[in-house]
């Protein structure tokens, strides 16, 4: 419109006239000058122009002023959102630490309970075998306090069987309540999982504004409404995952609690099978005595039956080792009853019947069924089945050795189908006051000597550590040895297949005989230690 009246004002403001001569052939131009009204409407509309520019720069200005507020605080907002989500994804990898804390802890309680479980088993065998050794011996030679004795004897194994009984029903429902607690944890990682989704989700929102935003400036203030209302949902959002992430805090305590609820009644179940093995002691030594009057009468009986005999061996039905039963007639391998000098019962054991001699085996490892990782008190009095992997007990390795001169044959066999084997003249074991120290020498052999090294050691155990190191020997071997500082050989250890690396194992805890493979992380695949008399 300005322009339109500046067109007019001008059309009116310049009029030319023009006078035509003849004579000269001359135009003539007058110019109109405007008058004073012209002027005066002129400069009131330069004046209006001016002042609708200057109000159009301000408002303008303005704009931008808000717009640039506005994308202020949208940085600033970003800025706390994603740390809000660096401190989410914190708590998220804590919590994964967390829940892997939670899966070991649960793994150890579960080997625990195995532990545990198998010791009750082998509790059951001791009172299944002293249960049924006064059926195999009557006691119908004796007095009727001799039959009292027995009659107690028996009621204590039952009082011991219930107890043995009821323990294994508090197992198996520890059992479940750990079952309970994996589910409870597979939940928590379903938790997990949907709280890392969401936080996802927030993070590509969080993208999809901040790309908007900085694509262009927007033209008018109303652009930014809608950013502001999705950033008031977004921020409720991350307020449900956080209310959610502080639910999975509380749940993963409550958990850890009940961890610790379960290690407590571990702790109490192996005390109470402590207290079950040393009144399983406190039998056996009962049916000692019961079977050492027993016998005492028997032999009484059979003097008395056949005063004059022609025996050249008046204990003929005792042997103290495999080489008598071989000088008897024996002459086929396998379980025979020995009964070394000193020692209360009759024993069952492996004999190896070869090279004109009787070996009596005192340990084998051919399978890995059995475990060796076992406590001081069954290594004293032995475990496993003499036709397979067994040891044959300190206690008794002790009184065999102490009752003649014994020599040791250690066989090896590896997974490539190599054999080796070692020999020492001299071998004795001392009494358990003395820790059964070793005392062992003079090697022959093709597999190398690994043996002398532990000389004149004491035994150690999970729960005994009697070795050299600093360390606990036989806790990170996972068996009990002769340990020095740590070992050279070691037979009792875990039955690992042939070569095996540390990611299997935290140490070296295989069948290990060093000489012969020159290498700890060698697991043999057989290996038997027997004993022959040095003079037969």
């Amino acid at each position: 419109m300005f322009f339109a009246v500046l067109i007019l004002s001008i059309a009116k403001w310049s009029v030319l006239q023009a006078v035509y001569h003849e004579a000269g052939c001359k135009y003539t131009f007058h110019v109109w000058q405007p008058d004073q009204d012209v002027l005066n409407q002129m400069s009131q509309l330069r004046f209006q122009f001016d002042n609708f520019t200057g109000h159009a720069n301000y408002d303008m200005s303005k704009m931008k002023l808000d717009i640039l507020g506005d994308l202020r605080h949208f940085e600033n907002w970003t800025r706390n959102l994603e740390k809000e989500i660096m401190q989410m994804r914190v708590d998220s990898a804590q919590t994964k630490i967390s829940y892997q804390d939670l899966d070991s802890e649960i793994a150890s309680v579960n080997r625990e309970m195995h532990v545990i479980s198998r010791k009750i088993d082998d509790l059951e065998m001791d009172y299944f075998k002293m249960a049924n050794q006064p059926g195999k011996q009557p006691l119908t030679h004796f007095s009727n306090g001799r039959k009292a004795i027995g009659n107690h004897q028996r009621n204590l194994i039952a009082i011991l069987k219930n107890s043995v009984g009821d323990l294994k029903a508090e197992w198996l429902l520890v059992k479940r309540e750990l079952d309970r607690i994996r589910r409870d944890n597979a939940q928590l990682k379903q938790g997990q999982g949907s709280l890392r989704n969401d936080t996802l989700k927030l993070k590509q929102t969080v993208r999809s504004i901040v790309s908007t935003l900085q694509s262009g400036i927007p033209t008018h203030k109303t652009t930014i409404t809608g950013p502001r209302g999705h950033m008031s949902g977004l921020s409720s959002e991350l307020a449900r995952v956080q209310e959610a992430q502080e639910d999975l805090k509380y749940e993963t305590i409550d958990l850890r609690n009940e961890i610790s609820t379960l290690q407590n009644s571990n702790t109490r179940f192996e005390n109470n099978i402590h207290e079950l093995q040393v009144e399983n002691v406190r039998l056996k030594e009962q049916l000692k005595s019961l079977v050492r009057e027993e016998r005492t009468g028997r032999e009484a009986e059979v003097v008395r039956a056949k005063p004059e005999t022609n025996s050249p061996v008046s204990r003929d039905f005792i042997h103290q080792d495999c080489h008598e039963l071989y000088q008897t007639g024996s002459r086929m391998s396998g379980v025979y009853n020995i009964k070394p000098s000193e020692a209360p019962l009759m024993i069952s054991v492996y004999c190896e019947m070869v090279n004109k001699t009787g070996y009596t085996l005192i340990q084998r490892r051919v399978d890995g069924l059995l475990s060796f990782n076992r406590r001081w008190l069954e290594y004293r009095h032995g475990f496993g089945n003499p036709y397979g992997e067994f040891w044959f007990g300190n206690d008794l390795i002790h009184l065999m050795t102490k009752q003649k001169q014994y020599i040791l044959r250690v066989d090896l066999w590896d997974w490539e189908g190599s054999k080796a084997y070692a020999e020492y003249d001299t071998f004795t074991v001392e009494d358990g006051i003395n820790h059964y120290r070793l005392h062992v020498s003079g090697y022959r052999g093709d597999a190398g000597d690994s043996m002398s090294y532990h000389d004149n050691m004491a035994f150690s155990t999970e729960d005994v550590d009697n070795d050299l190191h600093t360390r606990h020997c036989a806790a990170e071997n996972k068996g009990g040895w002769w340990f020095n500082s740590c070992y050279s050989s070691a037979l009792n250890g875990i039955y690992h297949t042939a070569w095996y690396s540390q990611a299997r194992s935290n140490y070296a805890d295989g069948i290990v005989w060093f000489t012969w493979k020159d290498s700890e992380f060698y697991s043999l695949r057989k290996v038997e230690m027997k004993l022959r008399p040095k003079v037969p």
